[in-house]
């Protein structure tokens, strides 16, 4: 599924996130359609589905959430500062975990999407 940043700024014309979308550089809208085009490919949709207005929708809204998430935002400094992995010693007990920026699809895209899916029976 690709769609171009003209695209994307139509749909938000008519989406209440639109003015949250219009805050960021184009450079950055790019970069988010990018990767929601690479997380959505973890989706099979079915044959045409990408064609849907819904589905267009969920997928600009995928990339909006890319761009707000301050998680995700953060996890590039994060890396440089060496602070992805951590572990914790608690009582003999230890526990170590990693972050991690593979953030597949937020809840609501997923329902959006859920319909169009092609699904193993």
């Amino acid at each position: 599924m690709l769609i171009t940043l003209e695209e994307a700024n139509g749909i938000f014309q008519y989406m209440l996130e639109g003015k949250e979308w219009d805050r960021f550089s184009d450079g950055d809208k790019q970069r988010s359609l990018g990767t929601a085009k690479r997380q959505f490919s973890n989706y099979p949709l079915q044959d045409g589905a990408d064609q849907e207005e819904k589905v267009k929708q969920a997928f600009c809204l995928q990339a909006l959430y890319l761009l707000i998430d301050e998680d995700r935002l953060d996890l590039e400094k994060e890396k440089r500062n060496g602070l992805i992995s951590q572990s914790t010693d608690i009582d003999k007990i230890s526990t170590s975990y990693t972050r991690t920026s593979r953030i597949l699809l937020y809840p609501e895209v997923y329902e959006m999407i859920y319909e169009h899916l092609e699904l193993w029976v």
